[in-house]
């Protein structure tokens, strides 16, 4: 017997772990219960980390995890959802059918290029940033405010100016 319970969309998808064989998500639907026990794993692909299965409400049977500590290489995948591809399947809307989860690919779509280029221009604004901050300090213009015949004397230098670098 096949449980037809829905525990996610696309919408919530946002890539695959493919050494876990899972799928990962930033939500699921409230189909989806989280066990209150914390667990921890010495070896293999989760070795040193601790973690909280994900049970379906419909079938109780486990279907996934929620990351909680993890060594530094997995820390990306900290309290998102990762549901076991094997013990899915995935209805298609444009087919009306349904297919096994670990027959599908969902690899995050990548926007390297966008990406790329959106570094480039926020490079080229730090760089005019930067000229105008030094041509403020190099100029070591001073403000002179006048007030009820006293003069106050501000100094360019001590402006603050927090730029990131990428």
């Amino acid at each position: 017997m096949t449980c037809n319970t829905v525990l996610g969309d696309s919408l919530g998808i946002c890539g695959e772990v493919q050494s876990l064989h899972s799928i990962i998500c930033l939500e699921v639907t409230e189909d989806v219960r989280v066990n209150k026990k914390l667990e921890m794993s010495l070896n293999g692909h989760l070795a040193f980390s601790t973690y909280q299965v994900l049970h379906c409400d419909g079938c109780h049977g486990a279907v996934g995890l929620v990351l909680h500590s993890t060594p530094e290489h997995m820390s990306a995948l900290r309290n998102l959802f990762l549901l076991r591809k094997e013990l899915i399947n995935c209805y298609m809307l444009r087919s009306g059918t349904c297919v096994k989860a670990s027959k599908i690919n969902f690899k995050h779509r990548l926007m390297d290029k966008n990406i790329k280029e959106l570094k480039q221009d926020l490079e080229a604004q730090v760089k005019i940033l930067e000229g105008m901050m030094e041509k403020l300090c190099t100029h070591n213009m001073n403000i002179t405010l006048k007030k009820e015949n006293t003069t106050h004397v501000y100094d360019w230098h001590h402006a603050a100016f927090f730029i990131a670098k990428i």
